[in-house]
């Protein structure tokens, strides 16, 4: 189990098993919604639909899939993919995070993104990537500070990527 306790908060960030997904999902799906308020241009409108989104994240590999627990309750997720092949490479590919407003600026945005960022380069990948909204400042802010670099727009989306090693 990959965990990391905060002093104030009793945070950890761990994996989760498929059973902990089916028990989370409904809280998961909360913190979707939550995250992408004033960005649902780019948000699944349906909770439906952020089910199997979620589902999805966490099938395409589950060692990748992060869930930050504070006092063993949810309140943040990274769908990530060590194998992720984009224009002809393969790279680390971060699909989702976000966590809830009422936890945001306590730094567990950045532990999660470590440790997914970690999971890749232990894997073996020498670059991670994303897409972040073309309006979504606060994002590109997040992700500038983590050393990650603008790449290109297409459409409503921009793709960054940060060099692992």
């Amino acid at each position: 189990m990959l965990s990391e306790d905060s002093n104030d908060l009793n945070l950890v960030i761990r994996n989760i098993n498929r059973d902990e997904l089916k028990r989370f999902i409904d809280q998961f799906v909360e913190i979707y919604f939550s995250g992408y308020k004033g960005f649902e241009i780019y948000a699944y409108q349906t909770p439906e639909r952020v089910k199997k989104y979620i589902n999805w994240l966490y099938r395409q590999d589950p060692k990748g899939f992060f869930v930050a627990f504070v006092n063993h309750y949810p309140v943040g997720f990274i769908g990530g993919h060590k194998d992720w092949f984009f224009a002809g490479k393969v790279f680390g590919e971060i699909h989702e995070i976000v966590v809830r407003p009422e936890f945001k600026s306590m730094g567990i945005a950045s532990k999660l993104l470590k440790k997914v960022l970690d999971y890749f380069k232990e894997s073996g990948k020498t670059k991670a990537g994303l897409w972040v909204g073309v309006t979504n400042e606060p994002a590109k802010k997040f992700y500038l500070k983590h050393g990650f670099e603008y790449r290109g727009t297409f459409g409503k989306w921009e793709r960054w990527e940060k060099k692992l090693f």
